[in-house]
């Protein structure tokens, strides 16, 4: 039986990990390091680049310095995940960093985008999006028009900018050139779904010449090598952390619906055909020979809605909570647009509040039941398509809450499974790594998915409680929706 290992590099928005996988998905080392996150104003979010390399680099040399000898020789390939949008400018010739990392949070360039009135329809066609200050496009517009350094940088003849994925990859490689994965490069808005590369079209819309931007590699390619002591390890996978995150516990499965909540929150889906919710977004997963795709809603403000919570209300804890009298019309409800509000809404600069009154701790109930309905609304999205929804996979910080699996198995009516391995995309990197290997392939197929884990079944005594609730919620967020469009 094969022992083959995979380093698995993991940039997430509070922390820097490292896990090493085998090619039957089992963990046999991790590391992690909290990094920080900068807010200058309210439509900014940053991160200092320097600390995200010497960050990935110290818990990649950690996760190496726990494994056995024999261990350290089955290991052979490594990969990095990120967040898919956020970005960086930086010099050519030496990858020194111009800026720092904007996150995918980051919104500094929504008014700019707004009116340009990019059409939703033309823009989604071409790259599976809807137009959002999310994305890397208006972003790297805005340091262009707007960043001194950046601009003279242009002038010289030496500036670049892309995904951090592909920054990340080239800086701990000690690489030359910087080239991204299609998932990353779709996340900027500037990738046509067509062509498999940057669109003409796109790029003249944001106003970006070409040759600021790095080449689109495979998802599997060679990116380089990591020196980890006096081991040299390729690095032969990059990926968005939504995309790999799929593949956590093997091929997505038929009717399966997987939801990974963290800082946002994300609900992906196989889709066969061409009948694409409109509401929601396609995103590439994995681009070998063949690129495939899932539907995707996007929940916006999950974690950072809990964290907006706690310093709003002053609460020391945000765990989640037991029902605090949901059945009394008292009990508030949360707008929540925490990072603006996503899927399947699309409204952008609407403002988070709650309707109704209650005590903290209702209000903080309101703001954890926000994300689940938000969740809810995609996946009905999905089930009016004609997506046969029958189990519902959940990973991520969030679902390690009790109380969120069984309220989210309630109200979607679906059983929900959380496996106890729950770093979705950690895992599903070291799963495409093993079906690239000839050694793991065997077993990895046949034994990824055995892993134990708990199984929350919908509870009939508060179904009805908590869909009344939901259906409170939907009228309130229309009641927004039409303010907002009168």
């Amino acid at each position: 039986m094969s022992q083959t290992c995979y380093l698995i590099l993991d940039q997430g928005g509070q922390s820097s990990r490292a896990l090493v996988i085998n090619a039957m998905g089992q963990t046999l080392a991790h590391a992690a390091q909290a990094v920080a996150t900068q807010t200058p104003d309210a439509d900014r979010v940053e991160q200092c680049v320097e600390e995200l390399v010497d960050s990935l680099q110290q818990v990649a040399e950690q996760a190496v310095a726990q494994l056995t000898p024999a261990q350290r020789d089955n290991l052979v390939a490594a990969a990095l995940v990120t967040q898919r949008s956020s970005m960086l400018c930086w010099q050519r010739d030496n990858l020194e960093a111009i800026t720092p990392v904007i996150s995918w949070q980051d919104r500094r360039a929504h008014r700019w985008l707004v009116e340009q009135k990019i059409n939703p329809q033309w823009f989604r066609h071409h790259t599976g999006l809807y137009p959002s200050a999310h994305y890397g496009a208006s972003k790297m517009h805005w340091c262009l028009n707007q960043d001194d350094q950046v601009q003279q940088a242009f002038i010289e003849g030496n500036l670049m900018f892309g995904p951090l994925a592909g920054y990340l990859a080239a800086r701990l490689t000690h690489s030359a050139d910087v080239k991204v994965d299609p998932a990353n490069a779709q996340r900027t808005g500037l990738y046509s779904l067509d062509h498999h590369d940057w669109d003409a079209d796109l790029l003249q819309l944001f106003d970006i010449p070409r040759n600021l931007l790095p080449d689109i590699a495979y998802s599997c390619d060679h990116y380089g090598s990591l020196t980890l002591g006096d081991l040299t390890l390729p690095l032969q996978l990059v990926s968005g952390d939504q995309s790999a995150a799929i593949f956590a516990y093997g091929q997505p499965a038929e009717g399966t619906a997987y939801i990974n909540a963290g800082t946002g929150a994300f609900v992906s889906a196989l889709w066969h055909g061409t009948n694409y919710p409109e509401q929601l977004l396609r995103s590439i997963v994995y681009f070998a020979e063949q690129p495939q795709f899932v539907v995707e809603g996007t929940v916006n403000g999950a974690g950072s809605a809990l964290n907006w919570a706690k310093n709003l209300l002053h609460l020391d804890d945000c765990d989640e909570q037991e029902d605090i009298s949901i059945n009394t019309g008292e009990v508030p409800l949360f707008i929540n647009a925490v990072g603006g509000l996503g899927s399947p809404y699309w409204r952008a600069n609407m403002v988070s509040s709650f309707v109704g009154q209650g005590s903290d701790q209702q209000k903080l109930l309101a703001v954890q039941d926000s994300i689940k309905f938000l969740l809810q609304s995609n996946l009905m999205v999905m089930q009016s398509h004609g997506f046969n929804l029958q189990k519902i996979v959940v990973s991520g910080g969030l679902s390690q809450s009790d109380v969120f699996c069984r309220r989210l198995a309630d109200l979607t009516n679906t059983p929900v499974w959380r496996p106890e391995e729950v770093e979705a995309s950690a895992r599903g990197a070291a799963y495409l790594l093993a079906q690239q290997s000839k050694v793991g392939r065997a077993i990895s197929a046949a034994k990824w998915s055995e892993l134990a884990g708990t199984e929350f079944t919908p509870r009939q005594e508060t179904q009805q409680a908590l869909q009344q609730r939901f259906e409170r919620w939907r009228a309130a967020l229309q009641n927004r929706l039409n303010d907002f469009a009168a």
